[in-house]
């Protein structure tokens, strides 16, 4: 006779399992095969072999000299695309160079660049169009500075993405990119201010220089402001950067992110000249805050420490200071904070 378990005493059993094995869970019967399912196609990131079982799903036809698609199958064990919660574009990048590498018909096949570019794009808007049709619902965005990805032509996954987004990416709740480079992220950017309001987390990890911040602070601002529901932002730029930008960006979360209830900063460096203003100087404002985070920091001291004192966060629970340099008093502040 079959036992019903429960579907969390079943995800505990897999926290402690290799891909290898969740494999086999597929076969038990539909309750474990469905969890197994639900870890391994979670993400954009596959090996050769789930990323045959996916494109063997699409049914729109893919014309290129050469290419030998998986056999059709309209009827798969479980709804793979479903499941996607996770998204990194990098991941699904790597996933289609390394099927285009791997698939049969396409190995001695020599096909001009602009044919294998064409080829990649077609690859990666019909699996975003599947994912859509399976009414996927993505969590989490991640873009980072693979040069594959960022830096080709037209920038075609990214591109590919954007004309995608609605309602594919409409429900995230979390985003981190890794160097924002050409008009294409832009473009995805305003793509997700126009459809996308459900963020409760911003991960901007740059290495913005003096002559495109400004371009890209109204950018950011952008994005900042349409999001009713941000709790949490987290920013690490270098290696150029002085107190006058983190002082631009806390500008930007005052007036448009006032419910922030953590915010981090990583590897800055506070220069602060005299006839700059104190780049901290907006923090008292943020009312909501729980959590300030100072991270591989530097020259956190003197007046730049001067805006933190005690009673200044009413709702502050927690000051973590990490690898932080010069900051003496913003340590201080922080065992006053914690205790």
């Amino acid at each position: 006779m079959a036992v019903d378990v429960p579907n969390e005493i079943i995800s505990k059993v897999y926290d402690d399992l290799t891909p290898n094995d969740l494999y086999t869970c597929l076969y038990i019967n539909k309750q474990w095969g469905q969890n197994a399912a639900r870890l391994l196609w979670e993400t954009a990131s596959l090996n050769p072999k789930k990323a045959n079982t996916l494109i063997s799903l699409i049914d729109k036809p893919l014309e290129c000299k050469g290419l030998k698609l998986p056999e059709h199958n309209p009827s798969p064990m479980f709804p793979y695309p479903y499941f996607l919660t996770k998204f990194n574009a990098s991941d699904l990048h790597k996933t289609l160079e390394e099927w285009l590498q791997h698939e049969e018909g396409l190995q001695d096949c020599i096909l001009p660049f602009d044919e294998w570019f064409r080829l990649r794009y077609v690859l990666a808007e019909s699996l975003l169009n599947l994912y859509r049709k399976y009414n996927a619902t993505v969590q989490e965005i991640m873009l980072s500075n693979n040069r594959n990805i960022l830096y080709t032509n037209d920038e075609y996954l990214i591109t590919a993405m954007r004309e995608n987004f609605d309602p594919l990416f409409i429900r995230a709740q979390k985003l981190y990119v890794k160097v924002i480079t050409g008009t294409t992220i832009k473009k995805f950017y305003d793509s997700m201010r126009e459809h996308c309001h459900s963020l409760t987390e911003i991960i901007i990890e740059e290495e913005w220089n003096n002559n495109k911040y400004d371009e890209w602070k109204e950018t950011i601002a952008g994005l900042i402001k349409s999001q009713p529901n941000l709790k949490k932002f987290t920013y690490t730029t270098q290696p150029y950067n002085e107190g006058r930008y983190i002082r631009k960006m806390s500008k930007i979360l005052l007036k448009y992110a006032s419910s922030l209830q953590s915010l981090i900063f990583k590897e800055i460096m506070f220069q602060h000249k005299k006839e700059h203003k104190n780049p901290l100087e907006y923090f008292d404002q943020f009312h909501k805050l729980e959590y300030i985070e100072f991270n591989r920091c530097m020259h956190v001291k003197g007046q730049l420490a001067s805006p933190f004192r005690k009673g200044i966060f009413p709702n502050l629970q927690k000051v973590e200071i990490i690898q932080c340099y010069d900051s003496d008093a913003i340590k201080e502040w922080a065992e006053e904070v914690n205790m």
